[in-house]
């Protein structure tokens, strides 16, 4: 089935969208989130933003605001959430950390360090659109045993909306995905190359320079991050994230879109590389106008899409609801990711959200590579 908008003149927030404004919910569970968990809500799905969800393809809600009390909520979605409540809880599962080898900007193996130091349970690296960083991950997990999900973070659109993926425990040799992966990182290198000369008549600024802050290898993920980067490394900004609110800003004269698989495309791609699929900060408005509808992530969940990232701090307590409502009708898994990046830039702490031991080893048995351990 194809987007409703395929058509449409793709104006949406590029891969590697970093939000201009970063909003903050990584804190505890909101009495919200207790309520449901206890059975204390009414039927509507609602929240910050439910006028806003995609309202163009019929009813917002796709008719899922049926009241799901404790007791109707999925075994899933329940374990999740009393896990996250109990102040005693387990160690937990980083499921969306970032290398070098996209938009972070710690190696592979310093991100597995820091994730050992941290006392997490596991990680998983997921950089943007490559499996590259994997192999030295992998190494040097075994020589910690720190748990590790190999898995990537796919750019995707659907309609106007931009929309990350995250795809787990997959084969890495499935040729489809492969080239899926290569055509999104030449589409980036094409349109991060044009913005860089358009800058580049403004601020002292070229190709060779991104190129050096991008590090890692032919295969990094380059996007507007490393321009970002660059420009404080000229002294122009004080951190990634002022030159975000500037030049590289999606609202910036420099700006263009880059052209990106459907995220139809992307799910039926990796459920056949073996894979396990979630929409990562599914109800983030810090990254679009418009968030994927509860209709959209039914069609989704048709297609075999596992989970949704439901705590991510760019998750308001009120779309983190509305995305464990859609969980449980939906019977999909409900996940947590710091997003982190590393120690400078956003603001994201490694480990600031996590998933549940029930909810991790779910994925685990779905996936077709095994957790290195």
């Amino acid at each position: 089935m194809k987007s409703d908008f395929e058509t449409s003149e793709k104006r949406h927030l590029s891969a590697d969208s970093q939000p201009d404004m970063l909003p903050d919910y990584s804190g505890g569970m909101s009495e919200a989130e207790r309520a449901l968990l206890h059975g204390h809500v009414d039927g509507e799905v609602g929240g910050e933003g439910d006028g806003q969800l995609r309202g163009e393809r019929g009813d917002a809600t796709g008719g899922l605001r049926a009241e799901l009390g404790a007791g109707q909520l999925g075994a899933h979605v329940r374990a999740a959430l009393a896990w996250h409540e109990s102040p005693k809880r387990s160690q937990g599962w980083d499921l969306h950390t970032h290398t070098v080898f996209s938009d972070g900007q710690c190696t592979p193996s310093e991100a597995i360090e820091l994730a050992k130091n941290a006392g997490i349970a596991g990680i998983a690296l997921t950089d943007h659109d490559s499996a590259q960083g994997w192999s030295e991950a992998e190494k040097r997990a075994r020589e910690l045993n720190m748990p590790l999900i190999r898995g990537t973070e796919i750019t995707a659109e659907w309609g106007h909306t931009s929309v990350h993926i995250l795809a787990w425990l997959y084969d890495p040799t499935n040729e489809a995905l492969a080239e899926l992966f290569r055509t999104t990182r030449i589409n980036r290198v094409r349109r991060t190359k044009k913005m860089v000369e358009m800058m580049g008549k403004k601020y002292p600024i070229t190709w060779e320079d991104v190129l050096k802050q991008a590090g890692g290898t032919a295969q990094t993920t380059i996007g507007r991050p490393h321009i970002a980067d660059t420009l404080v490394a000229k002294g122009l900004f004080a951190t990634r994230s002022e030159a975000f609110l500037g030049p590289v800003s999606s609202k910036s004269e420099f700006y263009l879109p880059v052209i990106s698989p459907q995220v139809d495309e992307v799910i039926t791609t990796v459920k056949d590389a073996g894979g396990v699929v979630a929409i990562a900060h599914a109800g983030s408005f810090a990254r679009n106008k418009e968030i994927l509808s509860d209709q959209d992530i039914r069609h989704f969940a048709d297609l075999g899409l596992d989970a949704l990232e439901v705590w991510h701090r760019e998750n308001s307590p009120e779309q983190r609801v509305r995305l464990l409502k859609l969980a449980s009708r939906l019977g999909l898994l409900a996940t947590g990711g710091s997003d982190w990046h590393g120690p400078h830039g956003k603001p994201n702490l490694l480990g600031e959200n996590l998933t549940d031991p029930q909810t991790l080893q779910a994925i685990v048995t779905r996936g077709v590579l095994p957790v290195v351990e």
